[in-house]
């Protein structure tokens, strides 16, 4: 016989005693009531049964003419008339209950883990202007978000994680290492090409040059102070103008090879769809001239009303025929188109900034078949750069 929901409703142990023990129990079942725990002793029979099918069992027993009685009960119905007759006790009971679960909704520690050279107070002030304070109710923490707010909060914090644990929240935290800089290296301003010094503007430090000198790379132009009893030391600052020569060789044939268009063209034209499929309109067959230029023409055309837009490409491409002979320079035709090369050459050697005040071009080499020229261009700059004095 199976118990179900006997606990919920209320069950009770019954002891019987008689003389018809089994009419008792074959009755019983023939009645459709649920026994279980079934035990035989020397005066009886005890059992478990619901409740409310206790009454069911009286005419049973005037039948068998057995004997009833109970031995225990159990179940909710048992025990709320129990606390029914204590109901300040079940009242305070259900309160206790209900002030436990409503205190575990809300934080009431808040601390801080990890910071080592600041206050914690910082970021618990900064914790509390984002909401996370004692008191606040569990379901509104964002976790995740309130983390990464705290640390755009602090600058000092490189890394934010926040933990909850109960009632406790529990921020932790990780600081930035500030680099303390070296102290600056001890530097002197040297050359950094040769030159003729101009002027000398020193800032601090001494001047080793003058106006007038040569120097050569790597010379020091103003020198540092060293550490003395009464002075730190002093790094050399400033700068020194001198004027710098740059040069370049062009060398340049009499006879030159020139290519002309003679005016003659093959075109082709080709259109290309979505990249994989190109179809040639014009232009079918092998290029007609051996020596030629190309020119490429491209349009895109791209229909917009189509999602995703249907891309075609129209390629032209022009073959130009070129006529090529041998052109045959003058001397001052050559020694122009030299020292034009030639000076193109030396400007892009010239620093950003530099001040030309001198250019001039100046035959090397000359034969019967090339002109060779020297291009010279005189620039005034700084060519002051700092160098540590450990590097001497």
């Amino acid at each position: 016989m199976g118990r179900s929901t006997g606990w919920l409703e209320g069950e009770v142990r019954v002891e019987v005693t008689g003389q018809r023990l089994e009419q008792f129990i074959n009755l019983v079942v023939t009645g459709g009531i649920d026994l279980w725990s079934l035990r035989r002793g020397q005066d009886g029979l005890t059992f478990w049964m619901k409740a409310e099918d206790f009454r069911r069992l009286r005419p049973i027993v005037r039948k068998t003419r057995c004997r009833v009685h109970i031995v225990a009960r159990r179940g909710v119905p048992f025990h709320w008339r129990q606390f029914s007759r204590r109901k300040s006790m079940v009242l305070g009971v259900i309160l206790c209950v209900a002030l436990v679960i409503l205190a575990s909704s809300f934080v009431w520690v808040v601390e801080v883990e990890g910071l080592q050279e600041r206050d914690p107070e910082v970021v618990l002030d900064a914790a509390m202007e984002l909401g996370l304070a004692p008191g606040v109710p569990i379901y509104r923490l964002d976790l995740n978000q309130s983390a990464r707010e705290l640390a755009k909060k602090l600058p000092f914090i490189t890394w934010v994680g926040i933990e909850r644990s109960g009632v406790r929240l529990t921020i932790k935290v990780l600081e930035k290492v500030e680099e303390r800089p070296d102290p600056p290296a001890l530097a002197d301003i040297v050359a950094r090409t040769d030159g003729v010094v101009e002027e000398i503007r020193v800032l601090a430090g001494s001047p080793v040059v003058s106006a007038g000198d040569v120097v050569s790379e790597g010379s020091v132009l103003i020198s540092s102070s060293p550490a003395t009893p009464d002075r730190a030391a002093i790094s050399a600052r400033g700068q020194v103008f001198a004027s710098v020569w740059y040069t370049a060789v062009e060398r340049i044939a009499l006879s030159q090879e020139v290519s002309l268009p003679t005016g003659r063209e093959f075109v082709c034209t080709e259109v290309t769809v979505e990249d994989s499929v190109t179809v040639r309109l014009q232009g079918r067959g092998e290029i007609p001239f051996d020596n030629y230029e190309k020119v490429e023409e491209s349009r895109i055309l791209l229909e917009r009303w189509r999602k995703p837009p249907f891309l075609v490409e129209v390629k032209r491409v022009y073959y130009k025929e070129l006529s090529t002979y041998v052109r045959q320079l003058t001397e001052e035709e050559a020694l122009q188109v030299a020292c034009s090369g030639a000076n193109h050459h030396v400007r892009l050697q010239l620093p950003p900034g530099a001040e030309v005040f001198r250019v001039s071009c100046d035959i090397v080499s000359q034969g019967e078949e090339f002109v060779e020229v020297k291009a010279t261009v005189v620039v005034r700059e700084d060519i002051g750069d700092e160098r540590p004095v450990s590097e001497r």
